[in-house]
């Protein structure tokens, strides 16, 4: 074994001395790494210096692939962007989550219902004697509450008086309380621009495309109006009212302002009358989202309504009436509550009389002491009996 080290060891050491001895072979026809060929000058390993034309060149290939890069990322963030709002069910929309937006509530936060008050004799002085209400400060008339309570009973519509003042009076609240949030509205101009067109001699079917048609009308302004119908009481006064091919003079709806023209008068199979009329809507010049928070205020109960007197009082929905107090009866009980029981008995037991308490030598209390007792008198013996001497 030993042998074998020895001799591994000698061929090393050979093979070393051989590789510092002979210099590196460079194989034939090859020259040396660093020399130039013979009858050359030596070549230089230093790199070339670029020309400026050429340093410009790669700096614009560079920059347009730098805008090339970014152009990509926009798209595949709008792609993801896009895809978000897809999964979300909000298309095209700003998401508040990538904007980093507060939340804003869903729902608007519930307030108390504003009642109505009565006139005080200043506010009852200043309006003319026909004003029965006043809803936002904008007046509301006897003479319209009048027109459509009568329009009411003669066409048999089911109900009595109060009902029919009732659905009159919230009707015309309703419709006064939207227009008065938008107050010198645009729509008043172009209103007066319809006017104008139909005294020169156009019919209510040739605006509707400038102006609007009403809900559920058709799309030249044609609409079928019957008792009861979902266009309001006003709405169909105004429709049974005329005679064919006559315009009416514009009134209020909850989308804006209205004009009619009545087209024919039939009757159904079963009976029924039947208006057909075309009716232009000039809708109120505001957004879609304050458009609708005008229209909710009235239902709940967010108007003020003055009302001259309490008979025009007793015409108001329940809404809108104030909760009259009901005068306690001679020795009714009162309805504490749960809290006011609790506190009359406390009260009751804190005028209770104790009983005195013995204090002990040691500070402790003790027993209560005993109460005195009144003296009794001795018993008689009857008969006289006397006892033995």
């Amino acid at each position: 074994m030993d042998v074998r080290i020895f001799a591994l060891s000698c061929l090393l050491l050979g093979v070393s001395v051989v590789a510092q001895v002979e210099p590196d072979r460079v194989p034939a026809g090859q020259q040396p790494a660093g020399q130039a060929p013979a009858g050359q000058a030596p070549v230089s390993q230093e790199p070339r210096q670029k020309t400026p034309a050429e340093q410009l060149t790669e700096l614009a290939r560079e920059k347009d692939r730098l805008e090339k890069e970014v152009a990509f990322a926009k798209e595949r963030q709008a792609a993801a962007k896009k895809d978000l709002a897809a999964k979300l069910g909000q298309r095209e929309q700003q998401l508040r989550s990538v904007r980093f937006e507060a939340p804003k509530p869903a729902m608007p936060v519930s307030q108390p219902i504003r009642k109505a008050r009565l006139m005080s004799e200043t506010e009852r002085a200043a309006q003319s004697d026909d004003v029965l209400m006043l809803v936002n400060g904008e007046p509301i008339r006897r003479g319209q509450i009048e027109l459509l309570t009568n329009y009411l009973r003669d066409a048999g519509v089911p109900g009595d008086a109060s009902l029919h003042s009732q659905r009159v009076a919230f009707e015309l609240i309703r419709n006064t309380a939207v227009m008065s949030a938008f107050p010198e509205n645009q729509a008043q101009v172009r209103m007066a621009e319809a006017l104008a067109a139909l005294q020169q001699g156009k019919k209510v079917s040739e605006l509707v495309e400038q102006f609007g048609v009403v809900p559920g009308a058709a799309a030249d302004g044609s609409v079928e109006v019957t008792k009861n119908s979902f266009l309001g009481v006003a709405f169909e006064q105004v429709a049974f009212s005329l005679a064919p091919g006559q315009v009416s003079r514009p009134f209020v709806n909850p989308q804006g302002f209205v004009i009619v023209q009545a087209i024919e008068r039939k009757k159904t199979d079963d009976g029924n009358d039947v208006a057909k009329v075309a009716a232009l809507q000039i809708p109120f010049d505001a957004s879609p989202e304050e458009l609708r928070a005008a229209q909710a205020a009235p239902a709940m109960g967010q108007i003020e309504l003055v009302v001259r007197d309490e008979a025009t009082m007793n015409m108001l929905p329940a809404l809108y009436r104030p909760t009259p107090v009901q005068p306690l009866a001679p020795g009714a009980a009162i309805d504490l509550g749960r809290d006011g029981e609790q506190a009359a008995d406390q009260k009751a037991a804190d005028q209770k009389p104790q009983k005195p308490v013995v204090v002990k030598p040691d500070g402790e209390a003790g027993e209560p002491a005993p109460q005195p007792q009144p003296p009794v008198k001795p018993a008689q013996k009857g008969g006289g009996e006397r006892g033995g001497d």
